[in-house]
Formats: structure tokens, sequence, C-alpha cells
């Protein structure tokens, strides 16, 4: 499967006949077909990544407990050569030794197996005209005994369509650093659902994220050895999900980082998700963020303003509503007292936010003349072209002199 012919991995159908020709004899051969286009080729890099350094704050490439550890590579074509013009992004994860599993045996006798399985770093680094570099912390709940742990590299250049693989497994992870410094400092948590501009207390659809930007100077724990410091999110005080294999660190900056985690089929009512965190130093810091699940699938528009509100010459129209990650369709009808239609102008919004800011009006230029202080009405139709459900509201606006 992981044969090149001419720097190209082979197609799915030599791989199936090169795999019966080569396979034992006997009727079992004839229990194996392919369904599929066998001219189809796996979607593996052309490129591969190598390590050419690992050194830590005691210059050995031992990766210890509170390590701060920097890795530098490059990305290489087939003969070993620094592919100078490849420029992209770099995503790293870094595992502790392998662990030793066992298969349930419902239906054969149990088998154990091993596998690295637990990461102790996950982040993103910049990759410039071949090189890379990047930098963490090692959190204080590995296993001290030494072995060898994994590094598994993926660099894509989006530019020229090009990506690049690796693994490297010469490297050794156990003991602890001696002096590794303090850090007394939680980390910090901030809690969304669908997306950043969620309101604490908003509402939300039965299906939505969870989404967690995390920040701490000496890095966040992802490790599950041990017990009580992985990430942990409490729905309701009663449901708990880990969460430490969505953590991800910001691109070159491995003291800051993201959670997108998917909720599906939560009931309708009132909820709380409270995040736990822990820094690789085993801090711990929470917070929780309270929200309300509509009931059904509709979209609902929650809240309808404009700021500032009252105004003179200029506001800002938006709205919130339960579909964050849906694409819109939007229309805005503006009347006076008397219910004279003013001005209508509709919108497509692509991936919409949980606010929506959808239309800065100018009084002056928008209306085709002044328009005299009072009372106006805003009329907002919102269609979710996800599952085509609709929702209206009005509000009120106010022009002064």
């Amino acid at each position: 499967m992981f044969q090149l012919e001419k720097e190209e991995s082979l197609n799915i159908g030599e791989i199936f006949r090169q795999t019966k020709n080569n396979s034992i004899s006997g009727v079992s051969n004839r229990n194996f077909s392919l369904l599929g286009d066998p001219s189809l080729r796996l979607a593996m890099p052309k490129l591969q990544t190598k390590i050419s350094e690992i050194t830590t704050g005691e210059t050995t490439d031992t990766l210890k407990a509170l390590s701060h550890v920097f890795i530098k590579g490059e990305v290489v074509n087939t003969a070993n050569d620094k592919v100078t013009n490849f420029s992209g992004t770099l995503q790293a994860v870094i595992y502790d030794k392998e662990a030793e599993f066992i298969t349930l045996g419902n239906e054969n006798a149990p088998f154990k197996f091993k596998q690295w399985h637990n990461a102790l770093y996950r982040g993103q680094a910049t990759v410039v005209d071949g090189d890379f570099q990047f930098e963490f912390i090692v959190p204080k709940n590995i296993v001290y005994q030494l072995g060898n742990g994994k590094l598994s590299l993926y660099a894509y250049d989006k530019s020229q369509f090009i990506d690049a693989g690796g693994v490297e497994l010469e490297f050794v992870i156990g003991k602890s650093e001696l002096n590794p410094g303090t850090d007394i400092t939680p980390p910090t948590v901030q809690l969304y659902m669908g997306d950043t501009t969620f309101r604490n207390g908003g509402i939300t659809a039965r299906d939505t994220r969870l989404i967690a930007r995390l920040n701490d100077t000496s890095g966040i724990n992802i490790s599950e050895y041990g017990i009580g410091n992985s990430l942990l999110a409490i729905l309701d005080d009663s449901t708990s999900f880990v969460l430490n294999d969505y953590y991800e660190s910001d691109l070159n900056d491995f003291t800051k980082g993201w959670i997108s985690y998917p909720l599906t089929e939560l009931t309708p009512g009132k909820h709380t998700i409270t995040l736990k965190a822990w820094d690789t130093f085993n801090n711990p810091g929470e917070t929780t963020i309270s929200f309300v699940v509509t009931d059904g699938n509709d979209i609902v528009i929650e809240f309808f303003g404009n700021y500032p509100n009252p105004f003179s010459s200029q506001t800002t129209l938006f709205f919130t509503h339960s579909r964050s990650g849906d694409d819109l369709q939007a229309a805005i009808s503006i009347f006076d007292v008397a219910g004279r239609e003013l001005k209508t102008q509709e919108f497509l919004i692509s991936n919409s936010g949980y606010q929506v800011d959808l239309l800065e009006l100018n009084t002056e230029t928008d209306f085709g003349k002044n328009l005299k202080a009072g009372l106006y009405l805003a009329r907002l139709v919102v269609r979710s072209l996800s599952n085509g459900s609709k929702s209206e509201l009005v509000t009120k606006l106010i022009l002064t002199n």
C-alpha cells in the first residue's frame, strides 16, 4: 500500500491485484472483491517531513516531564533533498510511549496489542522555504519510565496543493526535569456555543458545538495519563466529556489554543456546561457557560436590535439566532410609524455566527432624503438555507436630531 512507482502511490486496483497474487493460495482468495474505481489512488503525501533537531532546556534529546522542548525539521523529497519552495502549515502531535491494550473478545479470544495513544502536545507551526520549528512544554503527567515516543507530522502548502507527512520515533520520553521552574497560575478558559460571538445565556439549536479558548504560559495539559487532570466538560453537573483529543495549540504559540467539540441532540430548555482545564504544571482552571436550547431545529431569532439606539445619523442593525454556522438568507425593511416602507434590502450570509451585524444604516445616504427625528420600525426576516426554516422579528429605531 505504501510502495511508490515514479514518485506516485499505487492505485487501489494495482494494490488489490498484487495482494491477491502474493497471498496464500486456495479458496480464501475468492472471498474478496474490489468494489469501486480501481484507478483511484490513496491520498498519501508525495513529500516527507524530516526532523533535524530535538533539544530541551538541558540540551538533551530526552523529553522529560516539564521539559521545554524545541524541535526543528524540514520538508524533503524522495531523494532526501529539502524542498525550498514549500511554504505552508505543519500539524504536529507528540505521543508518550506505547501502551498496551486488549480487545473485548466478544467473538474471539481477547488479543493484546500496543499503540501510541496518549498525546502530550498537539499544535501547528509555519513552514517557510521547507523549514519549520516549534516548541512546547512536556506535561507533568507522563509515564516516567524511559522509552521511545512518537512524533507524527503533516504539512500542507495550499498555494501549490502539495503536502508532506512523516513520523519520528528516534527520541526518548521519561523521567522528570530537576529544575523546571515554577508555575502556580491556573489557565484561563473562555466558553462559547457555536462560535465566539455567542453571549452567555443565549440560545442555540439542539445540534451545536462547544467552543473553548484556553490560555496558559506553560501550555495546556492534554495527557490522559494519571487521574483527574484531563480536559473535562460537564453538562448540567451530570454528564461529562473528555476533550483532550479536541484541543489544538495556536499556530506558532503553544501557550494558547482552541477546543471545538460537537454536541448533538441536546434537550430543549436551559443548560450549563463547565469546562475544567489543567496546565502542564497541573494548575487547575475552570469556567461555566449557560445557554438555552430551542425546541426543534427551526431557526429562532433571539434578538433583533441596533447600536447605538437612539442614534443621530448612523446605526448598525444586528441579530442573534439559534442556528450558528448555517448559511442564511435575510431581508430588512424600514418603515415609518405610518407604515410607509422607506427602505428594503436583502442579504446572503455564509457560515453565520451567533451574532450577525447585518447593516450599517446612514440616514443621510440610505433613504435619498433626510429623515425627521422620531420613531421608526425595522422588520427582519431570516431563512436558514440548511433546513428552510424561517423566523421574523420587529424592532424600534429611535432617531434624534
